[in-house]
């Protein structure tokens, strides 16, 4: 079944799979349509494939090699399958080509994983979860103190590399060189070090595939670092480790484990990991294990006044008052509250209620008193990491019923950290999509005059047009047409910090092409070139705040780029070749803050992050 699953996925044809017809399909947690996804990108398989297989529950995993685009990446997979259908298809990739090329050299699982455990010492099903629910345990908040269920010939190896009992030392993840022996030690010894104290939790463990005649279990889980974590670690041996600035801001990771078990010991660990969105959940989790919103103790607030610009500019600061003091319990929630961070949902009091420090001096606040909504554009500050933030809140009896936030942070990578050139000074996103215009936080030290200026009363621009302006730029995007869009002579905009328009040092994105460079052109003739409407879609748009007063309208869109765009004809230049980090599914969630003045567009201050392909905003609208 895996096979013709994986044929089928290379062909890009569904219908070559024995698929049952209202199979559930999901790829890097979220529900997408057969045919999505890694369906439109896989150019081949590799040799690796370690299966997993459970026929009495009808489950099927693997961990492999798959080719995307002509680049090595390794897959998880889970199918359910009913009747000889697959029912359910679960799948998530990691992008991670040096992991890919080092299970291609090993060709094939250790020998281990295939030997049958004799009948008389096989475990249950339940057995084998529960000892791999132990290591997860173990790995939550680890202070080397634990229980650790380790035959002592363990080996762990993480994306293909193995990371214990080496001969020789190597560089491991984000820690500095006063672990730099930890790769050498045993899977035991590993977790009796503490080393693994900056783990906040190992939440959602799931165990998707337990196979007693081999003793092998398949599972998932997501590990989460809250960002509460203390500046360094004291091991066990008396070392201290200093906790890299990776691990400062909330992350979520998520972890597929292979354990091979044998009298209740774990005697192989083949794990992978990478990151997701702060909080998220599996698409196939159960329903309890959605976050529920807030019950605060909160009073009901002064009745039904209105809120007014004044009001809503004022309940901006004091939601920051309570972030920054890191409590939800300041009596400016409402009872029940929703609160999403980069389209998740999060508990109040989580996330960058954690790790907020301060805010810059770049603020935008918009203020929209029809909607009874708040919104506001602005650096943050989160323990000397610096990013942007932009927020909507919703106004009720004097509390804020809705949050929405959108957080988009500076990339420190290995040859451009503030403090080094190595991986303890990294705090990309492992193995999230590098960026073209990553955001410049030197791009946000002061706020244009314009985007804080009044419009006079007799030139406002009514609601109905602000909102038609902008949806009228996003259909020229779409289109390619700069000439559907009123925009000002002016016209400015910026993306993540750096100049989009007007820029004669814009990035080229393709070596053969050196005279095209995107953002040299005006606002109009940007779009005409319709390089990024040919390769990113643009759905689930619609505006967050309306400000009349300021000619203001903070919006919302999700582009897809599905990957499978290797080329765009631009015109006056011809064919332009899409970077590497574009062929990979991945969705860019994108703020944009418009400022409209005399009923054209003036300014356009944009941020973007890339999330898992297919990802919605958190919100039913």
């Amino acid at each position: 079944m895996i096979d013709q699953y994986l044929g089928a996925l290379v062909a890009h044809d569904p219908s070559r799979a024995p698929l049952a017809p209202d199979a559930r399909f999901a790829q890097d947690n979220q529900p997408l349509r057969l045919g999505e996804a890694l369906w439109m990108t896989a150019s081949g398989l590799g040799r690796y494939r370690h299966y997993f297989t459970d026929p009495e529950r009808g489950d099927a995993g693997l961990i492999g090699v798959i080719y995307e685009n002509g680049v090595g990446a390794i897959i998880l997979l889970h199918l359910k399958v009913e009747n000889r259908q697959i029912t359910e298809a679960e799948q998530w990739v990691a992008h991670d080509p040096f992991g890919a090329a080092a299970y291609e050299e090993q060709r094939a699982p250790e020998s281990v994983w295939s030997e049958p455990i004799p009948a008389d010492r096989r475990q249950s099903r339940e057995a084998l979860e529960a000892t791999a629910y132990m290591y997860f345990q173990a790995l939550e908040k680890n202070d080397g103190k634990g229980v650790y269920p380790f035959t002592d010939d363990c080996q762990r190896s993480e994306d293909g590399v193995r990371t214990s009992n080496r001969s020789e030392s190597m560089s491991y993840g984000h820690s500095d060189t006063s672990v730099s022996d930890f790769t050498t030690l045993g899977c035991k010894a590993q977790f009796q070090l503490g080393f693994f104290g900056f783990t906040t939790g190992a939440r959602d463990r799931r165990f998707l595939v337990a196979d007693p005649e081999h003793g092998a279990v398949l599972s998932c889980a997501f590990l989460e670092f809250d960002g509460t974590q203390p500046d360094s670690i004291t091991l066990t041996d008396g070392r201290k480790w200093r906790v890299a600035p990776y691990f400062w801001t909330s992350r979520t990771n998520q972890l597929h484990e292979g354990f091979r078990i044998e009298n209740g010991s774990i005697r192989r660990v083949e794990m992978t990991m990478y990151e997701v969105p702060f909080a998220t959940r599996s698409a196939f989790a159960p329903a309890e294990q959605a976050p529920a919103v807030i019950k605060t103790s909160s009073s009901a607030g002064n009745g039904g006044e209105a809120c007014d610009q004044k009001c809503l500019r004022a309940m901006v600061d004091k939601f920051f008052d309570a972030m920054i003091s890191h409590c939800p319990c300041c009596g400016v929630l409402a009872d029940h509250v929703k609160y999403t961070e980069n389209g998740q949902i999060v508990k109040p009091g989580e996330g960058l209620w954690r790790t907020l420090s301060s805010r810059g001096a770049y603020r935008v606040y918009l203020s929209d008193p029809v909607t009874g909504q708040a919104g506001y554009y602005g650096d943050i500050n989160e323990k000397g990491l610096l990013g942007m933030l932009a927020l909507r809140l919703r106004v009720q009896a004097h509390r804020i019923a809705e949050i929405e936030a959108i957080v988009v942070r500076e990339q420190l990578r290995p040859g451009n950290g503030k403090a080094g050139a190595g991986l303890a000074e990294n705090t990309a996103g492992i193995m999230t999509p590098m960026m073209l215009n990553e955001l410049q936080p030197k791009g946000f030290v002061q706020v244009d005059p314009l985007l804080q200026q009044i419009v006079p009363r007799a030139s406002r621009v009514p609601r109905t047009q602000l909102i038609a302006l902008t949806n009228r730029y996003f259909d020229a995007f779409a289109q390619a047409k700069g000439d559907m869009v009123s925009f000002d002579d002016r016209c400015v905009r910026r993306e993540n910090g750096i100049l989009a328009t007007g820029n004669p040092d814009g990035p080229v994105v393709d070596p053969a092409q050196p005279a095209f460079r995107l953002f040299r052109q005006k606002c109009a003739q940007e779009l005409d070139t319709g390089f990024f409407s040919s390769i990113l879609r643009l759905r689930d748009r619609h505006s967050l705040v309306i400000d009349e007063e300021q000619g203001l309208v903070l919006h919302l869109g999700f582009f897809d780029a599905a990957g499978n765009v290797k080329s765009v004809p631009v015109p006056g230049t011809g064919k332009v070749v899409v970077p590497p980090d574009l062929l990979r599914p991945a969705t860019y969630v994108a703020p944009q803050l418009f400022k409209i003045l005399n009923g054209k567009i003036r300014l356009i201050e944009g941020l973007a992050w890339p999330v898992p392909y297919g990802m919605k905003s958190g919100w039913d609208r």
